[in-house]
């Protein structure tokens, strides 16, 4: 496993608070953990139940969680201050319907060694990264894509990919990167796949053109953009840390020092 240790150590950077791996014969996995709900051990990850039944590696912040702990699992839970702990009961009681109901910007892995099947998700505007890597000896997830090809001691450059960004500038490109070995889940989809089975099915839980948008005045437009506006800010200030706001001067953080000052 050093092989496998020095190559997640290449994301140290991303979770300087606190760090913690799992494994066994066939698995390895690694957190770097950035402290900001729930400071205390109870929320490190990876997340696993007393049986190690499950477990979840997730990235990002569920917005309502607290709603959710109430209506979707009776507030039982040990742990309620944090994200984490919510959205790893969700998996399990709910699976990919889970998605339905979470609000957030997020990327996550859950393994469910009892039913022998994981899921991998990504929010719905792709906020959150999420590079896999599939072959018939691995199966590799990370939030970047160094430890991959670091693992695989590969660097093959996705020529397609390469002309699309020299040429168009284009920085998106569906499923695929800038390497041929490495591939991107892209927002709003999930993936799942079987233990005993070596293809992944990929769907997509969420379409912004399938919303049914009423037709308003341009008043009542900027009404209820304000009000959204206001929610969208509520929900990002959760923290059990100070907050911060980098002020660079362009619409948007403008717009945020107005809001919050």
């Amino acid at each position: 496993y050093k092989h496998l240790e020095s190559s997640a150590n290449l994301i140290r950077h991303r979770g300087p608070d606190q760090e913690k791996n799992y494994f066994n014969q066939n698995f390895y996995s690694k957190f770097f953990r950035l402290k900001i709900l729930d400071l205390s051990n109870e929320a490190m990850q990876p997340m696993m139940d007393l049986n190690k039944n499950y477990l979840l590696l997730f990235n990002g912040e569920i917005y309502n969680f607290k709603e959710l702990n109430h209506s979707k699992l009776n507030n039982k839970i040990k742990n309620k201050k944090s994200d984490t702990a919510t959205l790893f009961n969700l998996l399990i009681k709910y699976g990919d319907k889970t998605l339905d109901i979470i609000d957030g910007m997020f990327s996550f892995v859950f393994f469910d060694f009892k039913k022998k099947n994981l899921i991998f998700a990504r929010d719905r505007f792709g906020i959150k990264p999420l590079y896999f890597h599939l072959s018939d000896n691995h199966l590799i997830f990370c939030s970047e894509i160094k430890p991959i090809l670091s693992f695989l001691g590969s660097k093959n450059l996705n020529e397609n990919t390469m002309l699309d960004f020299f040429l168009k500038g284009s920085l998106d490109h569906n499923d695929e990167t800038f390497f041929k070995e490495v591939n991107s889940l892209k927002p709003a989809h999930f993936g799942t796949l079987k233990f005993n089975e070596k293809k992944i099915k990929i769907k997509k839980y969420w379409d912004l053109l399938k919303n049914n948008f009423e037709k308003k005045s341009e008043k009542k437009a900027l009404e209820n953009l304000d009000i959204l506006f206001d929610q969208s800010i509520e929900k990002h200030l959760i923290s059990d840390r100070k907050i911060g706001l980098f002020l660079s001067g362009g619409t948007d953080s403008t717009a945020l020092t107005h809001k919050i000052s």
